[in-house]
């Protein structure tokens, strides 16, 4: 009878009198590391949100005080693990704000900010539910105006119905007004692919990018410029600032 001897190696470690035994393909848990920059932010009050890890993906929850503080949540995980994170169970309980009060703050804060230029510019507010409507010929002007009343206190969500006006650049001049202006800063930051289509003014963004900064400012730069009406964003981020996760979810 063949007897077959199998040796197991096993690391080992010892705290006290109990073995610790080290697992080497132990997934990365990213909670802890977007947990503390979330909670550097000191434009969020974090007292009321949760953060857990479920296989590869951050699962953020709890309450926050403003619509404003939900985004900002949601850019500091993005900073941290890319598009492997949700925040369905956040949920925004701002403060008791009159439907009114929320209006009149808007209908002053738009226009003035930045010097947002808007046409017919309108309020709507339900139950502290935000619609806005009108015209403008920019599409950052038309963002601004989203994120401005985002910003207000007691709103709860917004709903951006401002149309962009601007046919006066072709889609074959907006397409190369996009490659010059980018040109120097995709050179530099060694991003040697940048897929834009456009049609009818709507922009599509393709390909690889380093990190949520870089896609961030590729995104920033191509709504600011005549004749982008809308903007779909399918950048991939390829690593992010605790490195590139191989199959496993490790970094």
């Amino acid at each position: 009878m063949k007897i077959t001897t199998m040796i197991f190696l096993v690391m080992v470690s010892v705290v006290g009198n109990t073995p610790l035994i080290a697992a080497e393909n132990a997934p990365f848990n990213a909670a802890p590391p977007v947990q503390k920059t979330i909670s550097l932010d000191s434009r969020i009050d974090a007292s009321n949100i949760r953060i857990a890890s479920q296989g590869n993906k951050v699962l953020i929850s709890g309450t926050v005080g403003s619509l404003i503080e939900k985004q900002l949540v949601e850019e500091a995980a993005k900073s941290v693990v890319g598009s492997d994170y949700s925040v369905s169970g956040l949920k925004v309980v701002p403060p008791m704000v009159s439907d009114v009060d929320i209006q009149r703050s808007i209908e002053t804060s738009v226009p003035s900010h930045c010097q947002v230029k808007l046409q017919n510019f309108e309020v709507q507010v339900r139950d502290g539910n935000v619609t806005l409507s009108g015209q403008t010929d920019s599409l950052h002007h038309s963002t601004m105006a989203g994120y401005v009343a985002s910003t207000i206190r007691g709103v709860k969500s917004v709903t951006n119905r401002i149309v962009v006006d601007d046919n006066r650049a072709s889609d074959k001049l907006i397409r190369e007004n996009i490659s010059a202006v980018l040109d120097d800063y995709l050179k530099k930051n060694n991003i040697n692919w940048l897929g834009i289509a456009v049609k009818n003014g709507a922009v599509t963004l393709s390909g690889d990018v380093d990190n949520y900064e870089q896609e961030r400012h590729i995104t920033d730069v191509v709504q600011r410029l005549p004749g982008v009406v809308s903007l779909k964003n399918k950048l991939v981020i390829r690593s992010e600032h605790y490195g590139q996760r191989d199959r496993t979810g490790r970094y």
